[in-house]
């Protein structure tokens, strides 16, 4: 049996109270795409891998809401184009999310897993169908026959699929969240046959969980942040006691420093010659992804790494700088979005003044 999953790195309570929910453990989704994530309204079935993840801030997303159509070409009877009359449309953030089950998996079990869990956490099912029902070829055309529908395109050229034997499903729901404003879920599942007799993680037949999340809300511009020169740095330290730098960057999950981090490093060393009197707390911060004492430890090893760069690379004595880690403590905006969560992933300078 598959049950659906709590998501990975986000625990909504609009999904405490589905029964069929069961507690997710890290190593379930250790085979995931790196980077990869369930979306914080949208649980997975159990047993399920990511295989592709894509996500975008800002992009204007139509997400059927009813069965395709065929329109015909009016020179040629015999050709046509599959359309989806019933749409919603969405400006904000968009999620592609594609996971593969064992090919035991049933796409019916998993269509009514979806369906219980939307219904249980408030949303409303604006469409669900199977193989005709979705556009009288038994949902093949549906799926691929428009290279706009449904935009999963990690699935082209990978899977085969037929009319016959794919056992298209698929389902829409929506909601008006407080907190996430407008969402809307597509969800596809098919069996799918691995071209070129190949094999994924769930060997050479397995089955697909496509889902497509629509989220409005307005979008919040993150400027490219441009590197700080010492006077720029010096400034920040005499007006407010501190100021962060988010040009020093980590490897993913990491404390080792990234070469493109060198230019940044290099201008506080400057600064720290130019000023011998100034010493300096190094303070590490990382977003709300992962758990509180994880990310503790992490922004502290970040902090130390900076702190034996300067003084291996730059020769500023030890006894100048202390690093500490904040962890998720002292975020500079919301979490809610990638834009704030790469704002609260930096390193902040702040000035040890003697008493």
């Amino acid at each position: 049996m598959y049950r659906l999953l709590r998501p990975r790195r986000h625990v909504s309570a609009t999904f405490a109270m589905i029964a069929l929910l069961c507690v997710s453990s890290p190593l379930l989704f250790a085979d995931d795409v790196e980077g990869s994530s369930d979306h914080p309204l949208v649980p997975r079935v159990g047993g399920a891998v990511i295989v592709d993840h894509i996500y975008r801030q800002l992009e204007q997303v139509s997400l059927p809401v009813g069965p395709a159509e065929r329109v015909p070409d009016p020179d040629n009877p015999r050709r046509g184009t599959w359309t989806w009359p019933e749409s919603e449309e969405i400006e904000g953030e968009h999620w592609s999310i594609v996971y593969t089950l064992p090919e035991d998996a049933s796409t019916l079990h998993v269509l009514r897993s979806y369906t219980q869990a939307f219904e249980e956490a408030g949303f409303e099912v604006l469409f669900s169908g199977s193989g005709d029902e979705l556009d009288g070829q038994n949902g093949y055309s549906a799926f691929f026959a428009n290279n706009d529908t449904l935009r999963h395109t990690s699935l082209r050229g990978t899977h085969q699929r037929s009319p016959r034997e794919s056992d298209f499903r698929y389902i829409a729901a929506g909601m008006d969240h407080p907190e996430y404003g407008r969402v809307v879920v597509a969800v596809s599942t098919f069996n799918a046959r691995r071209r070129g007799g190949g094999t994924s993680i769930h060997g050479g037949n397995p089955t697909i969980v496509a889902v497509e999340i629509a989220q409005s809300g307005e979008l919040e511009i993150v400027m490219e942040h441009r590197v700080l020169e010492p006077d720029d740095l010096e400034r920040g330290l005499i007006v407010d006691g501190r100021i962060a730098v988010h040009n020093i960057l980590f490897g993913f999950d990491s404390a080792e420093i990234l070469p493109e981090s060198a230019e940044s490093l290099g201008h506080i060393a400057s600064l720290m010659r130019d000023r011998p009197d100034l010493n300096l707390l190094v303070v590490g911060h990382t977003d709300s992804v992962g758990s509180y004492d994880y990310n503790l430890d992490l922004s502290y090893q970040r902090a130390r790494s900076v702190s034996q760069w300067l003084t291996s690379e730059h020769g500023i004595p030890a006894e100048r700088l202390r690093p500490a880690g904040a962890g998720m403590m002292s975020p500079a905006t919301s979490n809610r979005t990638e834009a704030g969560r790469e704002l609260n992933r930096r390193v902040e300078l702040v000035e040890i003044v003697q008493s």
